[in-house]
C-alpha cells in the first residue's frame, strides 16, 4: 500500500506539478534538518500543554458531551509527528532516505488528522508539504 502511495504521489507532485528549482532544492536539502530540529524541540511544550490541557478539559467535555476522543487523537497525533521530525534529524545531515521517509510519514500523519478533522487549511498545507518533500526525494540516498 505504502509502494502505491508513493507512486500516486511521485506522479501527481513530481510528474504533473511545476519543478522546484535545483538551487531552492539544494538549499531546502541544505536547512531540512534544522528546520526539521526546531520545529521538533518547538514540539516538545506545544506536546506537554496539549495533553496537560486535555487532562483539565475532559471533566468538563464529559459534562457538554463534546468529542473528548478526537481531543486525545489529535493529541497523539501531534506527539507522533513530533517524534518523527526529532528522528529524521540525523538522517537528514547525513543526507539518508531514512530521514526524507521520517518526515514524510510525519506529514501523511498530519494528512490523516486534517482529513479527520475536515481542514481544508490543513489539506492544502499538507499537499504543499508533499509536493516539497516529493520535489528534493531525488537528493537523498
Amino acid at each position: 500500500m505504502m509502494a502505491q502511495l508513493d507512486g500516486f504521489f511521485s506522479d501527481v507532485f513530481v510528474k504533473k506539478a511545476p519543478a522546484m528549482p535545483e538551487n531552492g532544492k539544494k538549499a531546502l536539502v541544505t536547512w531540512l534538518p534544522w528546520i526539521s530540529l526546531i520545529f521538533g524541540i518547538l514540539g516538545i511544550p506545544a506536546i506537554v500543554a496539549v495533553f496537560g490541557l486535555s487532562a483539565v478539559a475532559t471533566p468538563f467535555m464529559m459534562l457538554s458531551g463534546e468529542g473528548i476522543a478526537l481531543m486525545w487523537v489529535g493529541a497523539a497525533i501531534m506527539a507522533v509527528s513530533v517524534v518523527l521530525e526529532l528522528m529524521a534529524v540525523s538522517p537528514l545531515k547525513a543526507k539518508k532516505m531514512q530521514g526524507w521517509k521520517y518526515i514524510y510519514y510525519a506529514n501523511l500523519v498530519n494528512v490523516a488528522y486534517s482529513l479527520v478533522h475536515i481542514s481544508v487549511l490543513g489539506i492544502i498545507g499538507d499537499a504543499i508539504g508533499l509536493w516539497v518533500l516529493y520535489q528534493i526525494k531525488s537528493q537523498y540516498k
